[in-house]
């Protein structure tokens, strides 16, 4: 599997499965917290529910890399801090945020605010990697793409923030591609798919941890609860895998790209699973302007 997902041929078609099972996400979380009764305000529960589904997550990943290596899913020694650091900034601090935000911002406009991430990574990349250079194009790009992100949070004439929104998301995609950086090099000294498994359990632990201790509770409300759980943890563990393989065996600009499909999945789902209004022009503008700021960023003219 990781041979087929490391051809650079295969590359468009892993790229946009990982934008689909992320864009998805927003909304199937949200349903997950009505069928968990989870309040909009109860963030002990939120993390604990983050913290089931990585568990689950890096549980079926060590998994499948058992079976398929027919090895014994334990890291070397001198892995084991880039792992740690890795579920600290990929795991525990971006989906605590994430979690937090969702609750209190509609699944549309967290898809679209959370690929602010894609454009801080493109900023940071030069100071972490000397093939990665900052250049007009991308500039451009990371301004263009903000824009859209500004204007998905004004309301009328007034810029919509509060801390545990759009703060918390923004919190979230620092943490992501800080995350995404630490990733790249860590992949390249052990398994990718051995790397994200060990990461996301150690996170949903951690993550369980302090939402029990914190008081938090979940409740199944409906046989659908746990299927909808189940299908959390796969997506995230699907996605972080194969996100990892690409980013290990091709150039970080030509895998980024594609993550201009997170908020264009993320808002069809959204109105089909929440009944959402994404049928506007300020919402279709911030698409847009999203989208194409991407693709500037990794726009590579042809010689």
């Amino acid at each position: 599997m990781e041979k087929l997902v490391a051809n650079r041929k295969f590359l468009p078609l892993f790229a946009l499965i990982c934008s689909f099972l992320w864009g998805c996400g927003f909304s199937v979380v949200k349903t997950g917290y009505r069928l968990f009764a989870i309040d909009g305000g109860d963030v002990p529960s939120k993390i604990l529910f983050a913290g089931f589904r990585f568990i689950l997550a890096g549980g079926m990943i060590l998994v499948y890399f058992a079976v398929t290596t027919k090895k014994a899913p334990l890291p070397q020694k001198e892995n084991l801090g880039g792992i740690v650091l890795l579920s600290v900034f990929q795991t525990v601090i971006q989906y605590a945020f994430l979690y937090i935000a969702l609750a209190n911002l509609s699944g549309s406009v967290s898809s679209v605010l959370n690929q602010l991430g894609s454009f801080l990574l493109v900023l940071l990349l030069p100071l972490a990697d000397k093939k990665e250079h900052m250049s007009a194009g991308k500039l451009i790009g990371c301004l263009v793409g903000f824009a859209g992100l500004v204007l998905i949070n004004l309301n009328g004439l007034q810029f919509s923030f509060t801390l545990s929104g759009e703060g918390c998301i923004i919190l979230s995609s620092c943490s992501a591609a800080v995350g995404y950086i630490i990733s790249r090099k860590q992949s390249q000294k052990m398994s990718p798919v051995l790397l994200t498994g060990c990461q996301q359990l150690l996170g949903g632990v951690t993550l369980t941890a302090v939402g029990l201790l914190s008081g938090g509770h979940v409740a199944p409300q409906s046989v659908w609860a746990l299927p909808i759980l189940l299908y959390l943890a796969f997506a995230i563990a699907a996605a972080y895998v194969i996100w990892a393989i690409l980013l290990r065996n091709n150039p970080v600009s030509e895998v980024t790209v594609f993550k201009f499909a997170v908020p264009v999945f993320g808002v069809l789902v959204s109105a089909i699973l929440l009944g959402e209004d994404i049928f506007n022009l300020r919402t279709i503008i911030s698409l847009a302007a999203v989208a194409a700021g991407i693709v500037l960023v990794n726009w590579r003219k042809k010689v």
